[in-house]
């Protein structure tokens, strides 16, 4: 039973049950499961649109502007999947038509891993800041089933400092299809007539009838990550979702504005440090706080968070409190660094709202509970590069996120999570890796509540979940839905492409109490000794 290859492997389902872990008790109804074996592994079209109260919403690029008429091209933004790192071609086995091994390329064809590349380029040797962010959907092998949405690729790091502009342009997937607005000012939300020039990509909303009801400049966030896309704070909720004390869910307030902070160290200008020590010993207080939208870089810091008095739990989890390095209003970059916390809730970098964190080459280890590696939340937005980062308490995953959701995009390096409660995953947004090694050592591998996804690339992933009495059963990966208002209800996502997947203890998937996706594509599968099941759906 051990070490199988399963090739395409779509499982879609619906369905509910009791549950205590991950934590929480659930409720009722209907089961139903089903396969499919193959599928064109082309970008999902661009006249597929999200549909909401009887709305359209498309994708547009400006071709040309006469008066008050646009001429525009539909599209999508993110491309083929061009792998992170352009020049790194032995970094992944899913860019540019290579395949990772012999043993891919037995079983997949070469057809099926080319596409439009867009990769960005390699990262010169000092660089500091990139330039934007790129979000592409992976190449499928032959017969497999592509993701339901798109695959991210984290940027290269190009020369210079300071924020990196975001060329949506360069992101932009065109398709076939065009046509012609007519725009009443009346329809424009947060952009003039005249910032509409050729080029402008544009987030076009639709009545039943084709008539155009709002126009706004597109964003990466739209359809993804955010507040309008994870789920909002609300009031939903006592138990922590990872039922563990402070755990990962529980009420909060709207958002952070109604939260105190106290830094050490506040940004609130443009900054550039380099070699500096942080060190933060107060009570649920962070050692450097990014404000004001500040862009602030930090290079070769070292910074220590020690504190026997912070209280954690959901004002941590949800809004930063504590956390070691945070990006509140902002943009942080943060280079070559060790970051060390040992105080309740004192994550290691921590990305909230609209501010975005890009970490490298950096050494994260975080002690006691709800301290996270990296996260984000309120639809916070970070990036990493070749992370060592090790946690070590209770619902403290290396990789995590909360409430409200954002977007993280991962290449390289090692999480490892060993507190109880604590996978190496934990999402609540939609967040994407490739090229790492992810164990949790005393929990499941992964979580994934609600309408969020998890796509993995040339992963390797361990999960080592305890025989608990609140559990009928143990598993390695779960896709749930708890009811704690940390996450929107709607289909969680799983999908891993190459790599392997070991659990130590119990079975392998275990979903329950929403719409379920699950993609494995060329994976090695490992079962423990006593694996229970492959798959279980209960209800």
């Amino acid at each position: 039973m051990k070490n199988r290859k399963y090739l395409a492997l779509m499982i879609a389902m619906t369905m509910t049950a009791g549950l205590a872990a991950c934590g929480t008790t659930t409720t009722t109804t209907t089961a139903t499961a089903s396969a499919a074996a193959s599928a064109e592994t082309d970008v999902e079209s661009a006249t597929a649109q999200v549909k909401a109260d009887n709305e359209t919403k498309v994708t547009a690029r400006v071709d040309s502007v006469s008066g008050n008429t646009i001429n525009v091209t539909l599209g999508e933004l993110g491309g083929r999947h061009g792998g992170p790192g352009g020049n790194d071609q032995e970094r992944s086995g899913m860019k540019d038509g290579k395949n990772k091994s012999s043993d891919s390329a037995d079983s997949q064809s070469d057809e099926s891993q080319t596409g439009d590349s867009q990769t960005p380029p390699a990262m010169p040797e000092g660089a500091e800041a990139p330039t934007d962010n790129g979000q592409t959907p992976p190449a499928m092998p032959e017969g497999g089933e592509a993701p339901t949405d798109n695959g991210q690729t984290p940027p290269a790091m190009p020369e210079g400092q300071g924020r990196g502009e975001m060329n949506l342009a360069d992101l932009f997937t065109a398709s076939d299809e065009t046509a012609t607005y007519t725009i009443d000012e009346s329809v424009l939300d947060g952009i003039t007539l005249d910032e509409i020039t050729e080029g402008t990509i544009l987030a076009i909303t639709l009545d039943t009838d084709g008539n155009v009801t709002k126009i706004a400049q597109a964003s990466l966030h739209d359809g993804k990550g955010g507040p309008d896309g994870m789920g909002k704070p609300g009031d939903m909720g006592q138990q922590g979702s990872m039922g563990q004390p402070g755990g990962m869910g529980g009420p909060g307030s709207s958002d952070a504005s109604s939260i105190e902070y106290s830094a050490v160290t506040t940004y609130s200008e443009d900054t550039q440090t380099s070699g500096e020590t942080y060190a933060s010993t107060g009570t649920d207080e962070n050692a450097v706080l990014v404000d004001n939208d500040a862009t602030v870089t930090i290079n070769n810091a070292t910074v220590t968070r020690t504190s026997s008095d912070s209280t954690g739990g959901d004002t941590s989890s949800f809004y930063g409190v504590g956390s070691a390095l945070f990006a509140k209003d902002g943009t942080l970059y943060v280079n070559d660094s060790t970051i060390t916390t040992d105080a309740a809730g004192a994550a290691g970098v921590f990305s909230y709202g609209d501010s975005t964190a890009y970490v490298e080459d950096t050494t994260i280890n975080t002690t006691q509970n709800t301290s996270g590696g990296i996260h984000v939340a309120g639809g916070g937005t970070l990036y990493a590069w070749d992370l060592d980062v090790t946690t070590n308490g209770g619902s403290a995953a290396a990789i995590r996120s909360d409430r409200g959701g954002g977007t993280m995009v991962v290449e390289g390096g090692s999480y490892t999570s060993n507190g109880s409660g604590s996978p190496a995953v934990y999402t609540t947004a939609d967040i994407t890796i490739e090229d790492a090694d992810l164990t949790a050592t005393g929990s499941e591998a992964v979580c994934i509540e609600g309408l969020n996804t998890l796509r993995l690339f040339d992963c390797d992933l361990t999960g080592n979940m305890p025989d608990d009495e609140q559990n009928d059963v143990t598993w390695d990966v779960i896709v749930y839905q708890s009811m704690s208002g940390d996450s929107e209800i709607g289909t969680g996502n799983f999908s891993m492409v190459d790599g392997t997947l070991t659990s130590r203890n119990g079975g392998l998937f275990y979903t329950t109490n929403t719409s379920s996706e699950i993609l494995l594509s060329d994976v090695d599968i490992n079962y423990s000794e006593d694996n229970d099941f492959f798959l279980q759906v209960t209800g």
